[in-house]
Parts: C-alpha cells; sequence; structure tokens
C-alpha cells in the first residue's frame, strides 16, 4: 500500500505504471515509487481512505487485465482441442480431409437456429466460426494425431511380455500393393490389445523376398523388439509361406528374428475346406437362373413386382465373399415358388425347378453351407484368440458328426430346408441320403488335414485352457512344450506337477489361474502368454483393406501412402489421442 507494488507471479509490479523491478528489495521499490511517481504522495494521502480507494481500483485493473489475457491464450487452446477432436471423427468414419469445412458449414448454419434466443449466441457463433477445420489443417491434423496414437502403441509394445502378428497383403484403387500388419500384445497382467501396426507400400514386385525387406526394413525404423515375437499368422499366399522363396522363409533364416510359430488363418482354410463340397450341380442352375433375372433391370423390376416384400428379392453369388453361398441359395429357396411363376411367365423352362432330386440336393446344401457360414461369423471379429478360434473348430468337427449322424437316422432337427422338402414330399422320404453324409465326411476329413498343424498345439492349448485336468499325461504335455516353444522340460515336467497340487490355484478356473503363477511358475506363465498373444486369423487385415478402400477411393485416389496409413490408424485404432497435450504443443490460432 504504501508503494503502490504488488507480487505477480514472483515478479515485483509496479500497479501505478505496470513496470517490473527485477530485485524485489524495498531500497529498489522505494527508488522507484519516489523518482517516478512521488505526487502520489499528495493526491493520495499517506493512510487516508481515498489511498486505500485508489489501490482498490489499481488491483481490480489489473485483475481486469490478467483475465482479458488468459481468455485470449485459453480460447485458441479450446478452439484447437475441438479441431483436433472433429478431424478425429472424420478419421474413424474415414471421411475425406475437406469434410472439415462441410462440418464448420453446417455448425454455423444449425447453430443460428438453435442458438436463436440465447443471449449468449454471438459468442457461440464466434467460436465455432474460430474452428480451424479447412482441408489443409485438417489434413495436419490427422499426421499429429497419428503421430501421438502410435506413439502410445510403440510404448506398449516396449513394455508388453509378448506380441504376434498377422500380414496381409492386397492392392489398393490405384493398383499399389499395401501390405497390412496387425499386432496383438500380451501385458504382465495378461490383458491384450490387437492394433493395426503398420500398412506398408510394397512399390515394386510383391514376391516373399521383397515382403521381407519392406518388412525388415520397417521394423528396423522403428525399433521394436523383435525378440519378443511369438507368432506370424499369414493368409497362406505362396509369397507368404513359400518354404524356399516366402517371406516366412526369409524371416526364418534371418538370425535378427527369434524362433516362431507361424501357420494359415483358420478362417481361410475353413473357406477351402468349403470347396470340398460337390456344389456344381446345384450352383450353376441356380446361378444361371439369378442372373437372367437380376443381370437385367426391366426382369428385375417385373420380378420386384411379384414379391411380397421388396427386400427379400434375389441376391447375386459372389465366390469372393465368404458367406455368400448360404444367403445365395437360403434366399433362392425362399423365393423358388414366386421364381418358377416369373419363369414360366416369361418362357424360360428349367427342369431342375420340377426336379424333386434337384430340389432336395438344393435344400441340403443351403443348409449346410448355412452352417459353414455360422461357423465362419463366429470366427469373425476383434479379440478372437488362437484358443477360442481351435476351440471353435474341435467343437464344429464333433457337430459335423452329429450332422451325418442325424441324416443317417433320417433326423432333420439340423436340416430345416431339408426337413420342410421332406414334409412336402413326404414319398421321397426312403430316398437314399449316402451321398450328403459323404459331403459332410469330405469337408470333416479336410478341416483335419488342414488344421493338423494347429492340431500340433492343441494338447498345449487344452492345457492352458484347464490346467487342473484329471489324468494328465504330464510327459506329454511337457514335450509339446518344450518342442513348441523352445523350454527345459525337466523344469517343465516340475511346474505341472507343482501346479496340479497348488490347493489355493485350484479354487481358479481358466486364465484367471495365470494372473498368479508368475512367481512359482515362471515357465508356464511364459507359455500361457505366448499362447494369448497368438492371433488365429487374419480377419483384422481383410476388414482393414475394407477400411482402407473407403479411404483410398475412386474420389481420393491421390491420397498419399503416408496419409493413407495416417487415416487408417486413426480409424481403426482404439487409443484415444491426447488432445490438451497436442494442443499445447502447437501455438494455437484461430480460423482467418
Amino acid at each position: 500500500m504504501q508503494y503502490f507494488f504488488t507480487m505477480v507471479n514472483s515478479n515485483c509490479l509496479c500497479l501505478i505504471c505496470k513496470a517490473s523491478l527485477a530485485i524485489p528489495k524495498k531500497g529498489n521499490i522505494e527508488r522507484h515509487y519516489l523518482s517516478l511517481h512521488k505526487k502520489y504522495n499528495e493526491d493520495f494521502p499517506p493512510d487516508s481512505e481515498l489511498r486505500k480507494s485508489k489501490l482498490l481500483t489499481l488491483k481490480k485493473g489489473l485483475n481486469e487485465q490478467q483475465k482479458a489475457l488468459t481468455k485470449l491464450v485459453s480460447k485458441p487452446i479450446s478452439v484447437t482441442i475441438a479441431s483436433l477432436k472433429i478431424t478425429h471423427i472424420l478419421a474413424k468414419a474415414k471421411k475425406s480431409f475437406v469434410d472439415g469445412e462441410i462440418i464448420k458449414e453446417s455448425f454455423l448454419a444449425a447453430a443460428e437456429t438453435l442458438f436463436s434466443d440465447f443471449p449468449c449466441k454471438k459468442d457461440i457463433l464466434t467460436n465455432i466460426q474460430d474452428l480451424q477445420l479447412s482441408r489443409s489443417t485438417v489434413t495436419r491434423r490427422v499426421e499429429v494425431l497419428s503421430e501421438n496414437v502410435n506413439t502410445k502403441l510403440i510404448s506398449d509394445i516396449q513394455r508388453c511380455h509378448y506380441f504376434s502378428l498377422q500380414l496381409d497383403e492386397s492392392n489398393d484403387f490405384t493398383k499399389t500393393a499395401q501390405l497390412m500388419v496387425f499386432i496383438r500384445i500380451v501385458f504382465e497382467n495378461f490383458s491384450v490389445k490387437e492394433e493395426l501396426l503398420k500398412i506398408i507400400p510394397l512399390v515394386g514386385r510383391t514376391t516373399g523376398k521383397d515382403i521381407f525387406l519392406a518388412f525388415d526394413e520397417f521394423m528396423e525404423k522403428s525399433d521394436l523388439p523383435i525378440s519378443k515375437l511369438v507368432a506370424i499368422t499369414t493368409d497362406g499366399a505362396p509369397a507368404m509361406v513359400g518354404s524356399k522363396s516366402g517371406f516366412i522363409s526369409f524371416c526364418k533364416k534371418s538370425e535378427k528374428y527369434p524362433t516362431f510359430l507361424t501357420y494359415h488363418c483358420i478362417i481361410h482354410q475353413l473357406v477351402l475346406c468349403s470347396k470340398r463340397l460337390n456344389t456344381k450341380n446345384v450352383m450353376d442352375i441356380t446361378f444361371k437362373i439369378v442372373n437372367s433375372i437380376r443381370g437385367k433391370a426391366l426382369q428385375r423390376r417385373l420380378f420386384k413386382l411379384q414379391i411380397e416384400n421388396e427386400d427379400k428379392e434375389l441376391l447375386l453369388f459372389n465366390n469372393v465373399r465368404w458367406l455368400s453361398t448360404s444367403q445365395f441359395l437360403s434366399r433362392f429357396l425362399l423365393l423358388i415358388d414366386e421364381i418358377r411363376n416369373f419363369l414360366h411367365d416369361i418362357g424360360d423352362i428349367y427342369p431342375q425347378l420340377q426336379d424333386p432330386i434337384w430340389l432336395m440336393d438344393l435344400s441340403f446344401l443351403a443348409d449346410f453351407c448355412t452352417k459353414l457360414s455360422n461357423l465362419n461369423l463366429e470366427l469373425q471379429g476383434k479379440n478372437k484368440s488362437l484358443i477360442y478360434m481351435l476351440s471353435s473348430i474341435r467343437g464344429f468337427q464333433q457337430y459335423l458328426g452329429i450332422l451325418s449322424n442325424n441324416l443317417a437316422a433320417r433326423e432333420f432337427r439340423h436340416f430345416p430346408h431339408l426337413l420342410k422338402f421332406f414334409n412336402e414330399n413326404p414319398e421321397l422320404m426312403e430316398q437314399d441320403l449316402e451321398k450328403y453324409e459323404m459331403e459332410i465326411d469330405k469337408v470333416s476329413n479336410e478341416m483335419t488335414f488342414r488344421f493338423k498343424d494347429l492340431h500340433e498345439m492343441e494338447l498345449i492349448i487344452t492345457f492352458i485352457n484347464n490346467p487342473f485336468q484329471e489324468n494328465l499325461n504330464v510327459t506329454e504335455i511337457s514335450s509339446k512344450i518344450s518342442n513348441l516353444l523352445t523350454v527345459n522340460q525337466a523344469e517343465v515336467d516340475l511346474e505341472i506337477i507343482n501346479l496340479q497340487n497348488d490347493l489355493a490355484l485350484k479354487a481358479l478356473n481358466g486364465e484367471i489361474v495365470w494372473k498368479f503363477t508368475s512367481k512359482n511358475f515362471p515357465l508356464l506363465t511364459m507359455v500361457s502368454k505366448k499362447i494369448f498373444s497368438c492371433f488365429g486369423s487374419t480377419y483384422l487385415s481383410e476388414s482393414a483393406f475394407s477400411a482402407m478402400n473407403l479411404i483410398k477411393s475412386n474420389w481420393r485416389n491421390q491420397i498419399t501412402n503416408e496419409h493413407l496409413d495416417n487415416s487408417l490408424r486413426l480409424g481403426l485404432s482404439s487409443y484415444e489421442p491426447d488432445y490438451e497435450a497436442i494442443a499445447k504443443s502447437k501455438q494455437c490460432q484461430v480460423s482467418h
């Protein structure tokens, strides 16, 4: 009060002239006041009410200035955070960078009406107008958000215990080959994350060596702990699994890579198993009929007029899509009466539509393909571990035996289309069904053959899933573990025996057990973590290619490989970016 000074952020500030003193000593303060503001002693006498009032006025003015400055600084930061969040939403929806401007325009148009009666309408519109959402700004936002998310992923990979990879290769819209790499990481507490690691463009050839060189270069640049690698899952293409010049063979030859497991995608192998079905007799005719109706615009319109529910029109068959056959045949059977009537009216003759044996084959095939499709759907999705997928395959193989027995006993509770056919044609009930049993057996035998590599792991997986099973063959399991994962068999023997007799752990079930074994059973804990880290399929890569085609489409075919990687990462990642940290690290400005 004596000299009109106050402390602001460790600085001694004069309230009158706003000058700051480097050393806040009484002598310095007094010298400054007497040399520059001595007149204040005359205008505002010491210890007077007038002087106190003036001091309060000066302090209030300083506070107002500080608030105004804080508002000026905080507004661009909040606007930038909002811009980052909108950009993230655009990336999640696989939208173009230029769509940010459309969002801002829509925002402004909606605000005019939504906030028309608000007293602060002008401030709201000003804040929206300040949003930075131009095409170039959104592009930069995508880059920085992707970098932030990738930093989190790399940090998790560095601290995880083990990880596995899945790789698949496909062409984008401009025919550039893109290698999709997903990673599944398992942590100390057995929690698991599945994330896109990288999409790597292959600008030249796509041989196994080219894929290996591109992937190895990425691993070197990223400085990822390759020693933690457990398994690599691929689509089974020759460039991936060729014994001499495939990607996997080059990885195994390299000294940088540890010994790892490798196997063909379970979903792909299931589709190959379904190819063993003899479908030609049925598919050729149904394909020809559907194409004659759906392939011509007039025919399609006329046919739809005969259907009560227009949403149930005929489906086109697509041999590339995994689930197409069952849906195609089921829809054909659903509309078979309308198909007969329509073809009769236009004069197209297909005697198969009146042939009961052909219709019986069609009914069986629709039912059995539906079983395969249901299994396919069960195996799809994120966080489907190898344990889960192999269990589903084994369960389905047992189910195939039930289906075969069901046919032999002429019970059709698992074949609804076939049951309906025999209800409508009881005179054919004694028809020989052995050919259908043979078709089921062919698929079952093909599954046994194709999944034989995974069956080598079945004993280990069964033990991991249920370590306290009765009549456990300790030697057999420890032998499998030591051969597959290169650990000391004698030590594994001892740990299995001790675990089997641990009464406290016996009270627990499933994977929960392994969360409490790291101290006393380090080898078995390591084995369980490695198994939990394994992918079962390349589903994530396949679905990511669909997302890639949305991002790099006919309307965005000039997007660079770097921006494709950034957009895809944000679109698929489960990580949430640190919006505030990013905004504070930038020089925030409002939109111009």
